[in-house]
C-alpha cells in the first residue's frame, strides 16, 4: 500500500496517479486498512474517468460501506459503479452488480436487488461467458430476497479461480447446504489469505469456514475458526462480517449450552442489526437464543422467540434448518397450529428447497407432528425411517442426533423402552462429539428414563475443554516454541493481544510460564 502511494506521489500525470493509487486501495483493502482505503478512494476517484479504475474504486467503496453497517449504501454504490462502465467493461460491472445484488439483500432492499437484477440482465456478455453463472446466481439470490424460491440449478457451481469467485462460491454453497464443497473452498481462501498476508479478507474467509464446519458439525473446529476471525474482524473495523461471527459463536454456545455467552454473543449481534436496518445479521444470533431454551425444555420462551426472527433466505439451508426448530419449539409448546403452519410451508417448499439435508429434516418434522396420536405409530415409524435412511445426511452429525433423540423419545412414550436405548445412545454418543453438551446430556436423561444408567455425564475433556477457541490456538502455537511476535503474524492479531490472551489462558491451565505449556495435552 505504501509503495503504491509514494508510487502515485511521483506521477506527473493524473491518470497515472489515479491508477495507481486505486492499486494502494486494493492492496489498503487486503491489508484491514480500511480507514485508509476510504482516504484513497477519495483521492484518486478525482483524477480519472478510466472504467477499470472507477470500476476498482466503486467495489473498495461498496465493501467499505458494507462493513460500517451500510449495507442498503453498499448496494447502491456497487449499482451506480456498474451503470457507469457498463458499456465499457461489462464483466467489470457484472461483478459489481453481483455484489450489489448481495448487498441489498442484507440490508433487505428488494427495490435494490430488483434494480441489481434488471441491470444484470441487461448486460452484453457472451451466453457462454464463464462469469454468466455467477450471474444466474445473483438473479437467484435476488429471487431468495423477495420471498420466492430459486431454481436450485442455478447454485450450481464452477471450480473458483480469483479471490473474489472464492468468496461467492463459499457463500453460495454454504446458503445452499454444501458444506463439504463450501469447506473446501473457504479453507483454500483461509490459506491464500494467511499466505498473502490478507486480513482484510482472512476474516471472511474463516467466517465461510466456520459455517461449514458447524453444518458439518464440527463444532469445536467452528469455534476454532470463528473466535480469531472475530478478534481479526472487531480490530479491522469490519462491523457486518463481526456481526454474523458473533451469530455463529452464539449458536454454538447455544449447542454447548453455556447459555451467559450465547445471550452475551446474540445480544451483540442483534444490536448491531437492530441499529443498522440489516436483519440477516441478527438472525442467526435470534435463532440461537431460541435454540438454547428449545434443549433446555424451555418450548414457550423457543417459541416466542423463533415467532419474532427474521425467516432468512426461503429454502436456503439456514431456512430450513431454523424452520425445523420453530416447528419443533411449537410442536413441544403445544401450539399445534403454528406447527401446522410452519409444516405447510415446509411442504409447500419441499422440492424447491437448495440443502440435500432436506428430505430428511421434513421427514423428522412430520414424524414429530404425527406422533402425537397412537392410531398413526406406522405412519412415525414410516417417516423415521425416511429421516434416518443413508444419503446426504450422513455428514450432518448433529442433525442426525437431533432426529436420533426424538425418534427414541417417542419409542419410549411408547413404552418401547428397549427399542428407545439404541438411537439414543446414538444421540448421546454423536452430540458428545460434536461438543453439544446441552443435547449430549438431554440424551442421556432420556436414556435413563428408559432405565439404561450406564452412560455417565461427559467428563472434562482435559485442560483444552477450559479455554477459550482463541486461547486454545494461541497456546498451542506458543507451546511450540513460538514468540509473541511469531503467534501474532501467523494469527492477524498484535503481540499485545497475544500477551493478554496467554495471560488469561495460564490460571485457567493451572501454570505459570511459558515452557510449562509444552507438558500439557492440549488436543490436536
Amino acid at each position: 500500500m505504501r509503495a503504491y502511494e509514494r508510487a502515485a506521489q511521483l506521477s506527473e500525470r493524473d491518470g497515472d496517479r489515479a491508477r495507481r493509487l486505486a492499486a494502494a486501495v486494493r492492496a489498503a483493502v487486503e491489508a484491514g486498512a480500511f480507514g485508509r482505503a476510504e482516504e484513497l478512494c477519495d483521492a484518486a476517484a478525482p483524477l480519472t474517468r478510466d472504467p477499470a479504475v472507477l470500476a476498482g474504486l466503486a467495489g473498495a467503496r461498496s465493501r467499505l460501506a458494507f462493513e460500517r453497517g451500510m449495507p442498503r449504501t453498499a448496494a447502491r454504490v456497487a449499482l451506480d459503479g456498474a451503470k457507469g462502465i457498463a458499456g465499457a467493461d461489462p464483466v467489470a460491472a457484472a461483478e459489481l452488480l453481483v455484489l450489489g445484488t448481495y448487498y441489498a439483500g442484507h440490508g433487505v432492499d428488494t427495490g435494490l436487488t430488483g434494480e441489481a437484477a434488471a441491470l444484470l440482465d441487461a448486460l452484453h456478455l457472451p451466453s457462454d461467458h464463464p462469469f454468466r453463472p455467477y450471474m444466474r446466481q445473483a438473479r437467484a439470490f435476488h429471487r431468495l430476497s423477495t420471498g420466492e424460491a430459486p431454481d436450485p440449478a442455478a447454485f450450481a457451481v464452477r471450480r473458483p479461480r480469483t479471490l473474489w469467485e472464492q468468496t461467492w462460491t463459499a457463500r453460495v454453497l454454504n446458503i445452499s447446504g454444501n458444506a463439504v464443497a463450501a469447506l473446501e473452498v473457504a479453507t483454500d481462501m483461509v490459506a491464500a489469505a494467511r499466505a498473502g498476508g490478507s486480513a482484510g479478507h482472512l476474516a471472511n474467509a474463516l467466517f465461510h469456514e466456520a459455517g461449514a464446519q458447524l453444518v458439518l458439525g464440527r463444532h469445536r473446529a467452528a469455534a476454532e475458526a470463528a473466535g480469531p476471525a472475530l478478534t481479526v474482524a472487531v480490530e479491522t473495523g469490519q462491523g457486518s462480517v463481526a456481526a454474523y461471527l458473533r451469530g455463529l459463536l452464539a449458536w454454538l454456545a447455544a449447542a454447548e449450552g453455556d447459555a451467559d455467552r450465547c445471550r452475551a454473543l446474540a445480544g451483540e449481534a442483534i444490536r448491531y442489526a437492530d441499529d443498522h436496518g440489516a436483519p440477516p445479521s441478527g438472525a442467526d444470533a435470534t435463532w440461537a437464543l431460541a435454540l438454547l431454551d428449545l434443549g433446555k425444555g424451555r418450548y414457550d420462551a423457543a417459541l416466542a422467540t423463533m415467532e419474532n426472527r427474521w425467516p432468512f433466505w426461503p429454502c436456503s439451508s439456514a431456512w430450513l434448518r431454523s424452520a425445523a426448530d420453530h416447528l419443533e419449539a411449537a410442536h413441544r409448546a403445544g401450539s399445534a397450529d403454528v406447527a401446522a403452519r410452519l409444516m405447510d410451508g415446509l411442504d409447500a417448499a419441499s422440492g424447491r428447497i437448495l440443502d440435500p439435508c432436506g428430505p430428511a429434516v421434513l421427514a423428522r418434522c412430520r414424524a414429530l407432528l404425527a406422533s402425537g396420536d397412537e392410531a398413526e405409530a406406522h405412519h412415525v415409524e414410516a417417516h423415521y425411517a425416511e429421516a434416518l435412511r443413508p444419503g446426504p445426511c450422513d455428514d450432518r452429525p448433529f442433525d442426525r442426533a437431533r432426529t436420533l433423540l426424538c425418534y427414541g423419545e417417542w419409542l419410549r412414550r411408547e413404552h418401547r423402552k428397549a427399542d428407545a436405548r439404541v438411537p439414543l445412545r446414538t444421540a448421546f454418543d454423536l452430540f458428545r462429539r460434536c461438543g453439544a453438551v446441552l443435547w449430549a446430556e438431554r440424551a442421556r436423561a432420556e436414556l435413563r428414563a428408559t432405565g439404561d444408567r450406564s452412560v455417565q455425564a461427559p467428563a472434562d475433556a482435559g485442560a483444552a475443554s477450559r479455554l477459550t477457541p482463541q486461547e486454545l490456538q494461541v497456546v498451542r502455537l506458543a507451546a511450540t516454541g513460538a514468540t509473541n511476535r511469531d503467534i501474532a503474524a501467523t494469527l492477524f492479531l498484535s503481540p499485545r493481544t497475544i500477551a493478554q490472551h496467554l495471560y488469561r489462558a495460564y490460571p485457567k491451565l493451572g501454570i505459570s510460564t511459558r515452557t510449562e505449556l509444552a507438558a500439557l495435552d492440549l488436543g490436536t
